[in-house]
């Protein structure tokens, strides 16, 4: 049986080894959470058994009791050792360079269509490296609307307008919130360069501290004559040290007036440095597209280079839908 102790004077329950708060105990034992009706260091435990693979919890002062699987707990234990690097990728993700070239994450549409254990291992995909390619798709509209119907049931997307841009970038920096995934297809072969920005990122963290501190805690402006403007990190970060997005398009990089003077030539010095990443040979992918062929990159993590020709097509789509649809299959299987 495992051992359950109340600690601090009833302000922590200890169960299998793991520590967890009073009031973050009372906080989760209902669904949906109700509003914290006390302050929190009013919150404590009067009593903790053991029933089973349950451990029942008495909050005082009230008396009112809760009880919690202790797999649950498990699960939803925030007492352990995490990632605290300032710049460590996503749960689930996996930088890349040119070394992922012979193994470029593709599948036949039919078969992702067909069977949802290869739909998961294609969104799976999406996740680990942020881009995938479908085959056997058809013309260029026909296969990105195949593309995106693999995770977005109700896609409200039109197709958009491409101009080549031959250094890799991410697009709309300048809206608030840039679009999440981008569809691509070709009537004809062509070879578009991915470059992962959040490897280029951990470089960066890893060679230049400092200059990586200040692309992440300093705002940049980015800027659109027709959609306006937004202040943006270059390499956006959860306060856990979590890569979040990356912002990089030098044509819309307005003046700098967010940084501080102090700080404005360290700023450069890694901006300048994040580019000659972005653009290294080292960090590149090139992805052939033949015909009949989409891509789908994230737009917050991938930069990426068309080549110049005008018979590509592309739209956008939502990062949450993918997201949703994994977790559902991930559920199932």
């Amino acid at each position: 049986m495992p051992e359950t102790l109340i600690e601090d004077e009833g302000r922590v329950l200890r169960a299998n080894g793991q520590r967890f708060h009073a009031v973050w105990l009372h906080h989760n034992a209902g669904q949906p959470h109700a509003p914290l009706a006390s302050p929190a260091g009013t919150v404590t435990l009067s009593a903790a058994q053991v029933e089973g693979d349950s451990v029942t919890v008495t909050f005082a002062p009230t008396g009112n009791t809760a009880q919690f699987a202790l797999a649950w707990l498990k699960d939803h234990a925030y007492d352990t050792p995490k990632e605290r690097s300032k710049g460590h990728m996503p749960a689930g993700s996996t930088p890349w360079g040119k070394g992922l070239q012979s193994a470029l994450p593709t599948a036949p549409i039919g078969a992702v269509v067909a069977y949802e254990a290869s739909q998961l291992s294609w969104l799976d995909a999406m996740r680990t490296y942020g881009f995938a390619k479908v085959t056997e798709a058809g013309a260029p509209d026909d296969a990105i609307a195949k593309l995106i119907a693999l995770f977005d049931s109700a896609p409200d997307s039109q197709s958009i307008g491409l101009a080549p841009n031959t250094s890799p970038s991410t697009d709309a920096p300048y809206h608030e919130q840039p679009p999440g995934l981008k569809a691509v297809a070709s009537l004809e072969p062509c070879q578009i360069t991915l470059v992962d920005g959040f490897a280029c990122a951990i470089r960066l963290a890893r060679e230049d501290p400092e200059g990586f501190a200040a692309l992440t805690a300093h705002s940049a402006r980015f800027e659109s004559p027709e959609e306006g403007a937004a202040l943006r990190p270059i390499i956006d970060m959860s306060p856990e040290g979590t890569l979040r997005a990356i912002r990089h398009s030098p044509e819309a990089l307005a003046p700098l007036t967010e940084v501080p003077f102090d700080a404005m030539e360290t700023f450069y010095r890694a901006y300048q440095r994040f580019t000659e990443l972005t653009s290294s040979p080292e960090m590149a992918l090139h992805v052939p597209l033949a015909s009949q062929e989409a891509l789908l990159f994230d737009n917050t993590r991938v930069l990426h280079a068309l080549p110049p020709q005008t018979t590509l097509k592309a739209r956008y789509a939502n990062k949450d839908a993918l997201r949703a649809a994994l977790a559902r299959l991930e559920t199932m299987i």
